[in-house]
């Protein structure tokens, strides 16, 4: 049930359907595990720390929560349930500072 709901999340929210960058399945599983043992620490505008990983969080949503490295996000992104969910979580972790 859950996965039908974040189908028709993903189909009921346009800004999500087009995304910059390929999906990448490992991607998604490294931020999904940081996001449950880290809190998002804001750098600027345009990046983020959850744990040691440094993350693009500029262009939401479909371009943020790539890794930062050496200035260049890398070219692949995690699930729009996740991008979603990550969003939700700096936001959470930003009040809460």
């Amino acid at each position: 049930m859950n996965k039908l709901k974040d189908i028709l999340w993903v189909l009921l929210n346009p800004s999500y359907w087009i995304m910059s960058c390929p999906y990448s399945k490992e991607w998604d599983k490294v931020l999904r595990e940081s996001m449950s043992n880290n809190k998002f620490i804001i750098l600027d505008h345009y990046t983020a720390k959850l744990g040691k990983r440094e993350i693009w969080i500029c262009n939401h949503p479909d371009a943020s929560f790539r890794l930062w490295v050496n200035c260049n996000a890398v070219n692949v992104r995690p699930s729009r349930i996740t991008i979603r969910d990550a969003y939700n979580k700096l936001l959470k972790d930003a009040i809460n500072e």
